[in-house]
């Protein structure tokens, strides 16, 4: 296999999240989003608008989330009790 062949997921090159947890993370912001806006009926900004925040919110807090996971498990990984 070349070294610039696809191995079938789609990941973004920079960070190695791969398309399927967007997926999931904008999904998850639409439902989300039309939960709120079910509950806080003063806000809502209907099903559209409540569906658009929450993909955007999905999308934007997913990453972050991932970023910052994604670091603490780099910086436990060094804390290897075995080596002094």
């Amino acid at each position: 296999m070349a070294s610039g062949a696809s191995t079938g997921a789609i990941s973004f090159p920079a960070k190695g999240w791969n398309m399927e947890q967007l997926i999931i993370q904008l999904v998850s912001g639409a439902i989300g989003g039309n939960v709120a806006g079910g509950l806080l009926k003063n806000q809502s900004l209907g099903t559209l608008g409540n569906s658009i925040a929450g993909i955007v919110g999905g999308g934007l807090g997913g990453q972050l989330l991932s970023g910052v996971m994604s670091s603490g498990a780099t910086d436990a990984a060094r804390l290897d009790a075995t080596t002094p």
